[in-house]
């Protein structure tokens, strides 16, 4: 059928659009004229082919792409043949009529984006192995050898906010990186401050039950989170009385105190903190982000201006840094990351919104990097077809290039703080046609799921993926009714866990966890050197016969090798005599059992006779006390009776 699309008079115009393509899946297209644009006067118009204009676009943009890859990165196969394939489709259509050049463009666009995709995902392991692989080599004495067993790999990496270590799935892929978040939020004190023994308990209950060695929290937002994530109208009398009416400096020293305690009392207790959380969400921007403020026809408060979000960054960032310069701070950025014209159409039609958000993630992050807010990571959240932004892998990839170019532009690395792949829509709204709803699977949420992974691993500069989501939600008892209300009235009901809710695994979990074993090497070096995934290794050392020798723990740096030499400097003339007394010892192993039994036997024995010689002694003792008094008699007697003369004398 015929469709009018409205442009700006004597500007080049481009146009986007979303549809099923046949054999391959959704996609947003772009159709721009053979890269001129489509420039019109006003009053005047052109007709179009919308599908092959698109195809004709989209192979141009691949081709670009695919050409400009290194040399030696390894294609696939059937990226030149679908190129191919694509080419040659558009080349015989031109003379076409207009239903068959649409048919043709379809297939050519079919073609051109299997090709890309592939080329993506080609590219991606590329510098996989490239940058995030690296070598272990180990250089062993002989008659020894080794077992290599993973602590925990360099990526920030958490399966998901429901960590129940009793599931070995989970508790495998958590074993992986050991890296999970605290929050003292729920009992910090109302000034901000954290009690001690809290935090203690706290720490010490998420490093046991989650094996966790590294840590995330969030703390640098509190000023902005309370009033914007929040339902105000829930919180306790005292918080309600803080913010309402809006008091932004009251609300920053609450949370220059809990950050302060936060980092002091982290220090204390030897907790590993990695990073933490600040610019929670700040970029965003949606309807239902004004809806909690307004009570009773008035707005109880409001949220704050994209100035005053960069003000509060720039003074807290610059807060954790003193406090603690080895802690990285990260801008936890939530706006749609994809040029997204459904988005931007709604997002442009609210009042003043230039004043509080923008109007996608890259935007926002460059507006609060340029009024000089440092930040470490700028992480962002990638829900696959939610609001129709990402629909498949080469919209994740483009929209990650996009934000590490400005981010490497900052000298600074990137990462995911959410990662969302559904599994089923079950609800379907307007936004949900039906072939999307018919489209998604767990079979679609498996392959997504390794795409959307080998993708991200492939960006180098990607330094964390905070968390998935690991179990489908069961309703208002799982995450509250306002989170319900917002998930009807948005996108309807979306299975988004590669759990299911009775915590059986879906293929998307295989798929990742095959992903990260495929990577990680662990078991016996088999002596020569191995790839593994960049992180931290136990490398335990063995005799022949079985007896270990020592334990160390090395990392593993990628893009390199790491070389582990191990020599026992021993006196070769002590050895040989070392060996040849063992050797004795042990051919005399039974004899000497013998003669340990006799000497044990003749110990018991000697003790019965001890003890007897000590009774005796004792008895004698008092016989010889009788016979003094007895002789003592008699001699006196004897004095009495007898009296020698001096003759005998």
């Amino acid at each position: 059928g015929d469709l009018a699309v409205k442009i700006p008079a004597g500007k080049p115009s481009r146009i986007y659009w979303m549809d099923y393509v046949p054999n391959y899946g959704f996609a947003w297209l772009i159709a721009d004229n053979d890269g001129r644009g489509y420039l019109l006067n006003k009053g005047e118009y052109t007709v179009i082919n919308l599908v092959y204009d698109s195809a004709k676009t989209m192979l141009r943009k691949a081709i670009t792409f695919i050409e400009g890859l290194p040399s030696d990165v390894p294609l696939s196969e059937n990226v030149t043949q679908y190129l191919h394939e694509a080419q040659e489709l558009i080349k015989t259509t031109e003379s076409l009529d207009e239903r068959n050049k649409a048919l043709n463009g379809w297939k050519a666009l079919e073609k051109t984006l299997k090709a890309w995709e592939q080329a993506i995902l080609d590219y991606s392991n590329y510098r996989i192995q490239k940058h995030r692989m690296g070598e272990l080599a180990l250089d062993l004495p002989p008659r020894t050898k080794a077992n290599i067993t993973l602590d925990y790999i360099d990526l920030m990496f958490s399966p998901g906010w429901d960590l129940d270590m009793s599931n070995p799935f989970i508790r495998g892929l958590q074993r992986l990186s050991r890296f999970a978040t605290i929050e003292p939020y729920p009992y910090m004190n109302k000034d901000g401050s954290i009690p001690e023994e809290k935090f203690r308990k706290h720490y010490e209950d998420f490093k046991r039950g989650l094996m966790a060695k590294r840590f995330n929290a969030p703390g640098g937002d509190l000023a902005y989170n309370w009033i914007y994530s929040w339902n105000v109208l829930e919180q306790p009398e005292d918080i309600r009385e803080l913010i309402a009416p809006f008091n932004l400096t009251a609300v920053m020293g609450v949370t220059k105190k809990h950050l302060t305690d936060l980092i002091n009392l982290s220090k204390k207790y030897g907790v590993n903190l990695k990073t933490i959380e600040m610019m929670i969400e700040y970029d965003k921007v949606a309807e239902y982000a004004f809806r909690f403020y307004k009570w009773d026809k008035y707005y109880y408060a409001r949220p704050l201006t994209l100035k005053e979000k960069a003000e509060v960054a720039r003074e807290l960032s610059q807060l954790i840094h003193k406090l603690d310069p080895k802690i990285r701070t990260v801008a936890y950025l939530c706006g749609v990351v994809n040029v997204n014209p459904r988005t931007f159409r709604e997002i442009g039609s609210m009042i003043n919104h230039e004043r509080y958000a923008t109007l996608d993630t890259i935007s926002g992050l460059q507006y609060f990097l340029e009024k000089g807010v440092e930040v470490d990571i700028a992480s962002v959240q990638i829900h696959a077809l939610a609001e129709l932004g990402l629909l498949n892998t080469i919209d994740l990839f483009n929209s990650l290039q996009r934000l590490d170019d400005l981010a490497s532009k900052y000298g600074i690395s990137i990462g995911v703080e959410e990662l969302t792949i559904p599994s089923e829509i079950t609800d379907a709204e307007p936004l949900y046609v039906s072939d999307l709803k018919k489209a998604v699977d767990e079979e679609f949420q498996a392959r997504l799921m390794r795409n959307y992974m080998i993708v991200m691993l492939g960006f180098p500069n990607l330094v964390r993926i905070l968390y998935t989501t690991n179990v489908d939600a069961s309703g208002p008892e799982f995450y509250g009714e306002a989170y319900e209300q917002l998930v009807n009235q948005t996108a309807g009901k979306i299975r988004m866990g590669y759990f299911r809710e009775d915590l059986t695994p879906k293929p998307a979990y295989f798929a990742l966890r095959n992903l990260f074993d495929s990577l990680i090497f662990e078991g016996e070096c088999p002596g020569t050197p191995v790839k593994t995934l960049a992180g931290w290794y136990n490398i335990t050392l063995y005799r022949e016969d079985g007896r270990p020798i020592e334990t160390y723990r090395i990392h593993v740096d990628g893009g390199s090798t790491t070389r582990l030499i191990v020599r026992f400097f021993e006196n070769e003339t002590l050895k040989v005599e070392v060996e040849r007394l063992r050797s004795e010892l042990e051919a005399h192993k039974s004899e000497i059992e013998e003669l340990q039994k006799k000497v044990n036997s003749l110990q018991q024995q000697l003790a019965e006779k001890d003890e007897t010689i000590h009774r005796l002694k004792e008895e004698l003792s008092k016989h010889r006390e009788t016979i003094t008094v007895t002789i003592t008699k008699t001699l006196k007697t004897t004095e009495t009776v007898v009296s020698p003369s001096k003759d005998t004398l």
